[in-house]
This record gives C-alpha cells, structure tokens and sequence, in this order.
C-alpha cells in the first residue's frame, strides 16, 4: 500500500467523522427542541393513549364463520403478578373490557419493551381470516390517489371599493398543480352556474408541476345574494376537485341592519312625537330618551355598515 493510498484512505476517515459528528449535533438540537415542546404543552404530549369520541367501529364477520377457541398459553411465573396490573391498568383507562362466556378466545404473549415495561400482544389470526374486509378487492385510498391530487384553497372574499365601486375579491391558490392543468381552474356560485370574470396566473415549483392563482372580481351586490362560492380545478385525468366557502353570513348581517334601523327609527320617531304633545317632566324624560336613542341609532348604523364591508 503507498503513502499516496493511505493519505487518501484517512482523508475519507475524518470527512466521515466530521459529517457524522454534524449530524449528531443536529439529531441532539432535535432532540431538545421536542424536550422543550414538551415541557411547555405537556397537555399535547401526555403520555397515555387518546380517544376518538362521537365515533363506534363495528367488525363484521363472514356468514357461516365457527367461532374459534384458542387454547391459552402459560405466562412465565415471574411475568404473571405483572401482567395483572398491566391488565388492570388496560381495563381502567378503558382500552380493553371484560367480558364472560364469549365464543371468541385469543391467545395473549407478555413480551417485554426495550424500556423494560411489559407488552401485551394478542393472536388474532383466526378472528382475522373470518372478517368481512370492505376494501377487500378494491383500491385503496393511497390507490385512488385521490389526496394526491392538487386541492384549491379558497381565502374568504374581500369586500373593497374601486374607482367609487363597492366590489368582492376572491382568491384560488392550487400548489403542486400538472402544468397541463393550469387552464382548467374556474368559480362557481351557490346555484353552480359558472363565472367567467376572473383571471389566474402561474408559478414554476418545477418541471411539471406550477402554482396558480385565481383571482374573482365582481360587484358585491352580486355576491350578496349567493349562498356559497366554490372554487373547480379539473385534473388531467378528469378528477374534479372542489372547495367551498359559505356566504351566509353577509345575508344575515343584511338583514339584522334593516331590521335594526327599522326598529329603531320607529322608536325613535315616536319619542318625538311624544316630546311635542309633552309638557312638564314627561317633557324632559322623552327629550332625554329621544337623545340617547338617537345616538344608539347612529352607534348601531356604524357598527353594523362595518360588518357589511367586512363580511
């Protein structure tokens, strides 16, 4: 071997021991930047299992399946008392139950952690071969590929004036779209008719892939009426995708404001009339009521033209 070969062969030593000490140093920040997550939501990263609420999940078995009676199998002496109150434990945090005189039995295995505590695996094999799959012999979702698709994000519309205009924006972002699908991007209202009166454009995030950007400007009277406002985009392989976002609210608030103002104008017109047939100190009672009304009226008149901007 020459000195030339054995200079080369360190030089590769230490590049290997210098790009493995970064990466330690950069696992070990990891490291305690999770530490410190913790620590300051220790209700996020509690150390027990969580439940799905509001949901069951039922199993269904092949007609004609013979429920299977596995024979138990014996657990080491010096696992037993442990495997008791890890079976407690189950119980109590409500991830397993007992019941009697079931037809089903499957064997349990107590295996112990790398962290030493003890874990409880269950054979469930011949329960397994007698269920009803319901992708059995289907695509999965992963197949379908349908969450690899390229959704729209559609912002909520914004009310703004132009030119002594009162009009709406609405604003699609696609990421990740096929460049050959950039065209196919179009608005929709509550009633699904489509809308012509918008424009997009594109940016490279690579080869085939771009980010388009839709923008919608009408009047805002327009918008008002709607109940809802989705954004399409259509893939090459004619999947079509969709988002929604309800416009409810702009028609509630509308409506609130007429009432109001009707309201409130009604009252208000009858304290005056009631300060001029008034004399005395019911003269003075309505002439103060009739001020502070009116001020609730114009309080209330701002206050809910804001919203309508807004909303």
């Amino acid at each position: 071997m020459s000195l030339t070969t054995t200079i080369k062969d360190q030089d590769e030593i230490n590049e290997i021991k210098e790009r493995d000490e970064s990466v330690v140093q950069e696992i070990k920040k990891d490291y305690d930047f999770v530490e410190k997550l913790k620590l300051k939501v220790p209700f996020v990263f509690q150390n027990k299992l969580g439940c799905l609420r509001n949901y069951s999940h039922h199993i269904h078995l092949k007609e004609g399946a013979k429920p299977v009676c596995s024979k138990v199998r014996g657990v080491p002496v010096a696992l037993r008392e442990e495997m008791k109150v890890e079976l407690e434990r189950l119980q109590k945090e409500g991830i397993i139950e007992e019941v009697e005189g079931t037809e089903w039995l499957a064997p349990v295995v107590a295996a112990r952690k790398a962290n030493g505590s003890l874990r409880l695996c269950v054979d469930l094999r011949e329960l397994n071969k007698n269920l009803i799959v319901e992708l059995e012999n289907g695509l999965l979702i992963g197949q379908l590929g349908i969450w690899a698709l390229a959704w729209p994000t559609l912002a909520p519309p914004l009310t703004m004036f132009v030119n002594g205009e009162k009009r709406t924006l609405a604003v699609c972002i696609v990421e990740d779209l096929a460049s050959d699908s950039a065209d196919n991007i179009w608005f929709s209202d509550g009633n699904g008719s489509v809308l012509d009166s918008f424009s997009y454009s594109t940016f490279n995030r690579g080869e085939e892939a771009v980010t388009a950007i839709s923008h919608l400007n009408i009047p805002a009277a327009q918008m008002a009426t709607w109940e809802s406002l989705s954004c399409h985009v259509a893939h090459k392989d004619a999947t079509v995708v969709q988002r929604s976002h309800a416009l409810h609210g702009k028609v509630l608030v509308l409506v609130a404001y007429v009432i109001l103002v009707v309201l409130v104008l009604v009252a208000y017109v009858t304290l005056a009339v009631l300060v001029l047939i008034a004399d005395g100190i019911l003269w003075c009672f309505f002439l103060f009521a009739d001020v502070i009304l009116a001020v609730l009226l114009l309080v209330a008149d701002i206050t809910l033209a804001v919203l309508v901007l807004v909303c």
